[in-house]
């Protein structure tokens, strides 16, 4: 591709006149993934600022160079350099061009909010499937159609991030978008982080529909404020047509205020709203009310919360025509979600495993009290979690405390620690825990789980918070294999029982 098809003049002010033609193969962030004739952009990164580095860019065959204006850096004889206003924002138009816009032709669902995006994401993806090609893009997994996506020309590094990060980056993102153009995708319907939209790696896209589903403290590491968390959130309604708020979540007002097309609020009071939560012993059920219409939806999924995450993927589906009744259709046949309160399969088993992504004190407090609704007379209600490291640690006492509230025991452990010492990161968590007596500190996580089942009686309810659906464990040494579904059947053979 021609640099003048991947950038325009009005874009970009340059030192020295560009050749007539200038190929590029490649567009590079990343000084390890230089390969000659590709176009480099600098970043300024949290820890690293790749503007020092160009004599090292242009010995590895770069055919131009983009560079922000107002940094420092070193002109290359020969090598053009772009100038731009925010390389982070074009470094993601340039990906759109070079995969040739793959957006332009398909329509993009996005779900953003702090808790609820991988659930609700799942669930529209199910309700649309029904009629369209769809791909499905988020934390559990991203899909085609019916086939799981890997990317195809990415290192090891990129396919660990494309895997752990909820809205990828842009080297990743676009050509996942260009492989769903390809094989005939009509919609994608993506969980959309504030990372994502903070850092422009989404602003190309335009959406078709955008939902909320709440915000609740967390990233705040990154974003420093809940009002900077919420303006980050907030852009991606104004990039959507339209958009769905759950009315009663908070910051949905916020959200609305920021929309640019109409906005459609489902909830207590409003045109549509959902009534009549039961909890099953294999899901929960609820009426769905649009207008005077009223809707029964069976969903295979547990707890009240899931009925408000599948009221706002129907609403959602419903401003494309899909009805009420044809996405509770759906609905029923929905399978289980990895990671979002899933129930182990254990034959004979006297206790209850339970698997689920919580990792903030908000998300905690709702799986917990749902759980300890459903936790038999005489049962007790026991989590396993830690928190991660290099991450938000004000909310490490906040979570401990939701455990020694609303827990019988905890075991606090650790998950996914990174660069941090796992004893340091228990330690706060603890600060939040009163109560000493109904604990217990087991560092390693694997050994943690076994404690759990060996110990448990009958009628017991455990839950392994904050991996979910991850298959991987990070410390200080790099990504692990870690799958807490073969680590608690493997212990609950050991203790005799039947898988």
């Amino acid at each position: 591709m021609e640099l003048r098809d991947l950038i325009s003049e009005d874009e970009y002010r340059c030192a020295m006149p560009l050749p007539s033609s200038v190929p590029v193969c490649a567009v590079v962030r990343d000084t390890a993934a230089i390969v000659p004739d590709c176009l480099f952009v600098c970043i300024r990164g949290t820890r690293y600022d790749t503007h020092a580095r160009l004599p090292e860019i242009a010995a590895a065959g770069a055919a131009a160079v983009v560079v922000e204006i107002g940094s420092s850096f070193e002109r290359i004889p020969g090598l053009p350099i772009l100038e731009v206003s925010d390389t982070r924002r074009i470094y993601s138009r340039l990906w759109d061009r070079f995969c040739h816009h793959p957006t332009a032709h398909m329509r993009v669902w996005g779900i953003t909010g702090t808790n609820g995006k991988t659930s609700t994401a799942y669930m529209l993806s199910w309700i649309l499937r029904d009629k369209r090609k769809v791909a499905l893009l988020g934390t559990v997994e991203a899909r085609i159609g019916d086939r799981i996506y890997t990317p195809a020309s990415a290192d090891r590094e990129g396919r660990n991030r494309f895997t752990t990060m909820t809205t990828p980056d842009p080297e990743l993102l676009y050509p996942f978008f260009a492989s769903g153009a390809k094989e005939g995708v009509t919609d994608v319907v993506m969980e959309v982080s504030s990372h994502a939209l903070a850092q422009y790696k989404l602003d190309p896209v335009r959406f078709f529909c955008a939902g909320f589903t709440g915000l609740s403290p967390e990233h705040l590491d990154f974003h420093k404020t809940m009002e900077e968390y919420a303006h980050a959130k907030a852009i991606l309604f104004s990039k959507s047509q339209q958009s769905v708020l759950l009315s009663d979540a908070p910051y949905a007002s916020y959200m609305e205020m920021a929309a640019a097309g109409p906005v459609f609020r489902t909830g207590p009071g409003e045109e549509s709203e959902i009534t009549d939560i039961r909890n099953r012993a294999d899901g929960v059920s609820f009426s769905f009310r649009y207008r005077r219409q009223i809707t029964r939806v069976d969903l295979p999924v547990a707890g009240a919360f899931s009925a408000r995450n599948a009221s706002l993927a129907m609403r959602m589906a419903m401003t494309d025509g899909i009805t009420p009744a044809e996405a509770a259709a759906r609905l029923r046949t929905l399978p289980q979600i990895p990671g979002r309160l899933e129930r182990l399969s254990l034959k004979n088993c006297p206790f209850t495993v339970y698997i689920d992504y919580a990792h903030t004190e908000r998300a905690m407090r709702t799986v917990l009290s749902e759980l300890r609704n459903m936790t038999p007379a005489g049962g007790r209600l026991i989590a396993v979690f830690g928190c991660g490291g290099n991450r938000d640690r004000t909310k490490r006492p906040l979570m401990g405390r939701a455990a020694n509230d609303l827990c019988d025991f905890s075991i606090v452990t650790s998950d996914n620690s990174r660069q941090e010492d796992p004893e340091m990161i228990i330690s706060e968590i603890l600060s939040g825990m009163p109560d000493k007596e109904r604990l217990r500190v087991i560092v390693r996580r694997k050994e943690a789980i076994a404690y759990a089942v060996r110990t448990a009686r009958s009628g017991d309810v455990i839950v392994l918070l904050g991996k979910g659906h991850e298959r991987y464990e990070i410390d200080r040494n790099g990504m692990h294999p870690f799958d807490e579904r073969k680590l608690v059947l493997e212990a609950v053979a050991a203790q005799g029982g039947a898988l």
